[in-house]
């Protein structure tokens, strides 16, 4: 592995992990918009707006980014490997959910239980897609990806 791939690798590794993370605070502050006390609630909510504009979009951007630029200049490529493809598709989902659906209401948790409910459902399921991700990345099964109806042999390990 060059020395500009490994840099890439480890800026996507620790895009996606931070973002995990950043899902984990996002899950908390939305939890304390529950609290009887409409000064946490909205302080909650405003944190959590400020944490998705500075780390949790920009953390999913880099992800896929550096995912995409670390495939390319690999041995995996983009598209010849179904690992990669699911990988690809699993970033590009948990881009979706970040900026269509945790995104535009993560800002007003604190004034409806509609937008909560969307929001913890968008944050779970930005946890699952990075979770499956991770998964993906660790056990990269051997299949070659399917090209023109015709699946390739398996690779040699």
């Amino acid at each position: 592995m060059t020395g500009r791939r490994r840099l890439l690798v480890t800026v996507h590794v620790l895009g996606a992990v931070s973002n995990l993370g950043v899902t984990g605070v996002l899950f908390i502050l939305v939890g304390r918009t529950f609290s009887s006390d409409p000064a946490v609630a909205g302080a909650a909510a405003r944190l959590g707006s400020l944490c998705f504009d500075a780390a949790a979009l920009p953390l999913a951007l880099t992800a896929l980014l550096t995912g995409i630029a670390s495939a390319l200049a690999s041995p995996w490529r983009l598209f010849r490997h179904g690992w990669v493809v699911k990988k690809l598709g699993l970033t590009l989902a948990n881009l979706v959910v970040v900026a269509a659906v945790v995104g535009p209401w993560i800002g007003v948790t604190a004034d409806s239980a509609q937008a909560r409910l969307t929001t913890v459902g968008g944050l779970a399921g930005q946890a699952l897609l990075l979770i499956l991700s991770t998964a993906l990345s660790v056990y990269k099964p051997r299949r070659k990806a399917v090209v023109a109806g015709v699946r390739q042999v398996r690779m040699s390990p």
